[in-house]
């Protein structure tokens, strides 16, 4: 695979890296990994902090100061799940009807 970029050949070995590829003897990713990295992280961030002069406090507090900003389309996402989500329910009715 060395030098192939193709689509292919990138599909294949990210799944590899996500589930696993026994052949080569590699673990996929599981909640174990994924805790260790965010921990990693989050010691990382912290040292950060404690080391800037212009910040201060603990990364858990972050939440604290977070501000949500204004999303523009929001509503338009909600109005889409909420049309999609009726037109699956009469799906549901019209399979009902069928039996």
């Amino acid at each position: 695979m060395g030098d192939d970029h193709s689509i292919d050949t990138v599909t294949k070995l990210t799944q590899q890296g996500f589930y696993g590829d026994v052949e080569n003897n590699h673990a996929g990713v599981d909640a174990q990994l994924c805790n260790k990295l965010i921990n990693h992280v989050h010691k990382y961030l912290q040292s950060f902090i404690d080391r800037d002069e212009d910040l201060d406090g603990i990364l858990s507090d972050i939440g604290d100061v977070f501000v949500q900003a204004e999303d523009p389309y929001d509503d338009v996402d909600d109005e889409e799940e909420q049309q999609a989500g009726e037109s699956d329910s009469d799906d549901d009715e019209e399979e009902d009807d069928e039996e």
